[in-house]
């Protein structure tokens, strides 16, 4: 379970909502869409019982769908002469699969051609089911979360509650003690580095809706620093402003040397995380980092090679 990530994991409270969630995952996890498609509007007819009601929803909602391969889809219909699309799905995917007619529209399992429709119109009935349970259930789509990236920032939006984080979008100032005094840079499912663990933190507010975190490691020999951008719910770090004192003493060996391990691993695809150190709970994290316009073999070579140094001078050191 430790490389499962839950912090986007809905869990909703109601059992319609449940049930609208059960209903979309049986079917974009059924290997027919013939049946996946009908359970997509099995759920928008939870709320909306007879099909005007459905096709009205279509209607509204249709325009707010912001996916490449749903729109596409939107664009192929059109140019097919199709003007209106809710009556479209409905009637050729809705009621072609749920019943059959030889005079009217059916869909034929041993049809490729229907099975290529319905593969097409399964990806617009995907992103607008999204849509309704988001909108009926708030609960948030994969693109709504990722587009928000709340998850960033999550932690520190629950210790300094709604009223401070109002006051301090406006510019107001805060009282910022409420936040941890000691914090811990981690990467996701892998090794804590001892120089990374139990950062004293030192949090500025310096305009609206921004705080600056300068953090400094228990042996003093390092400092992070990070930013807190509530306006657009954004961790920002660099690697670039780390300062590391360059000190040839068994401590500063190896902090030197957790650090290059830290950035090694950040570099290649690590997931960035800052923790509570005390209560030992995430406060928010980045997605996994992709580096740009390097040479990642030359880098992580070139990492290798300077913990390889930073060891072999740690045992010289240790011996004498």
């Amino acid at each position: 379970m430790s490389n499962f990530n839950l912090n986007s994991l809905p869990n909703p409270n109601t059992a319609e909502a449940k049930l609208a969630l059960s209903l979309y995952r049986e079917a974009i996890s059924l290997n027919d869409r013939t049946y996946g498609v009908l359970n997509l509007f099995r759920v928008m007819n939870l709320k909306q019982r007879n099909s005007r009601d459905i096709k009205k929803w279509i209607k509204d909602k249709i325009h707010d769908i912001n996916d490449h391969y749903a729109n596409e889809r939107i664009k192929e219909l059109q140019g097919d002469g199709i003007v209106d699309i809710p009556e479209y799905l409905y009637s050729s995917c809705r009621c072609a699969v749920a019943h059959a007619d030889i005079k009217d529209v059916t869909v034929n399992p041993d049809s490729i051609e229907d099975r290529i429709r319905l593969s097409k119109d399964f990806v617009l009935l995907q992103k607008l089911t999204e849509k309704y349970i988001e909108d009926v259930y708030g609960i948030k789509s994969r693109s709504t979360i990722y587009r928000e990236h709340e998850y960033n920032l999550f932690g520190f939006k629950v210790i300094l509650g709604e009223e401070a984080l109002e006051k301090m979008l406006k510019g107001e100032k805060i009282d910022l003690r409420s936040l941890p005094k000691k914090l811990s840079v981690r990467l996701k499912d892998r090794e804590r580095l001892n120089s990374f663990e139990e950062m004293d933190a030192i949090f500025h507010c310096e305009r609206a809706g921004v705080i600056n975190v300068e953090m400094t490691s228990k042996t003093s020999h390092l400092k992070l620093f990070m930013v807190l951008d509530f306006n657009n719910n954004e961790l920002i770090v660099n690697e670039k402003l780390t300062v590391l004192k360059q000190e040839k003493t068994l401590i500063g060996i190896t902090v030197a040397i957790d650090c290059n391990k830290f950035f090694k691993v950040w570099n290649l695809n690590g997931i960035f995380e800052v923790w509570d150190s005390e209560n030992d709970t995430c406060l928010g994290y980045l997605n996994p980092f992709v580096p740009v316009n390097i040479d990642l073999g030359s880098l992580v070579k070139a990492y290798d090679q300077k913990i390889e140094q930073l060891e072999d001078l740690l045992k010289q050191l240790s011996i004498s």
